[in-house]
C-alpha cells in the first residue's frame, strides 16, 4: 500500500476516477466498489473516503469526466451553421463515441446515486452543456421569444438519439439500416418539421 504522502489529494482523485472508469469500462458500473477502487490505485479504502464523500461522489466525478471526454469529443469538429449539417455532425461523432465506449456511456445513463442526494449544479452542468449544443443548432429555427420551445425540442432530439444509439448498442436494428441512417433520418425528419411550424 501506497503511503497517504506519496500523492496529492488531486493525485488520488485522478487515480480514483480513472480505476473507476478502467472497471465501468472493461464490467460496467455495477463493477465499481470503493475496495476494487482503492485496491487498483494502492491505497485503502479510508484514503479514498478522505477524497470522496463516499462511492456516489466517486461515480458522480467519473461519469462527469465521461461527459466531459464526449463533449470534447463532439466539439472536437467545426460546428455547421446549418442546422441539420450541425445536428448530423454532432450525432454522428456522438455515435463514434458512445460505440467507442458503451459501457462507460451506459455508466453515465445508468447511475442511480444510493444516497438520494440530488445531482449538484456542477454536475448537471456537465449535462445541460450537451443539450445546449443541440439547442445552438436548431436556434435559428426558433425567434428569441420562444426559448423554451428551442429548449424542449433540443431535448427531444437529444433523448431521440440516445434512443437510436441505445439500441443500436443491444440489438439488432432493422435490416439494412445502420445507425447513422437512422439518426439521419431523424435530423432530416425533425428539422423539417421545426422548418415546416
Amino acid at each position: 500500500m501506497a503511503r497517504r504522502s506519496d500523492h496529492s489529494r488531486e493525485q488520488l482523485a485522478k487515480m480514483a476516477i480513472e480505476a473507476a472508469a478502467a472497471l465501468a469500462a472493461r464490467d460496467g458500473l455495477r463493477s465499481i466498489t470503493a475496495r476494487g477502487v482503492a485496491r487498483d490505485i494502492g491505497y485503502t479504502v479510508g484514503t479514498l473516503y478522505n477524497v470522496f464523500d463516499n462511492l456516489d461522489d466517486l461515480v458522480r466525478h467519473m461519469n462527469a469526466a465521461t461527459m466531459d471526454a464526449l463533449y470534447a469529443h463532439v466539439t472536437a469538429a467545426p460546428i455547421e451553421a446549418d442546422p441539420e449539417k450541425a445536428l448530423r455532425g454532432l450525432a454522428r461523432r456522438y455515435l463514434a463515441f458512445v460505440s467507442a465506449q458503451p459501457r462507460l456511456w451506459s455508466a453515465v445513463i445508468e447511475f442511480e446515486p444510493q444516497d438520494g442526494a440530488p445531482a449538484p449544479d456542477w454536475y448537471r452542468h456537465k449535462a445541460q452543456r450537451l443539450v445546449q449544443l443541440g439547442e445552438d443548432a436548431i436556434a435559428d429555427l426558433f425567434s428569441p421569444r420562444e426559448a423554451a420551445a428551442r429548449r424542449r425540442n433540443a431535448f427531444v432530439l437529444w433523448s431521440a438519439l440516445y434512443g437510436l444509439t441505445a439500441l443500436a448498442q443491444t440489438t439488432n436494428l432493422a435490416e439494412g439500416d445502420p445507425p447513422t441512417a437512422l439518426i439521419d433520418t431523424l435530423v432530416s425528419t425533425y428539422i423539417a418539421g421545426l422548418k415546416a411550424r
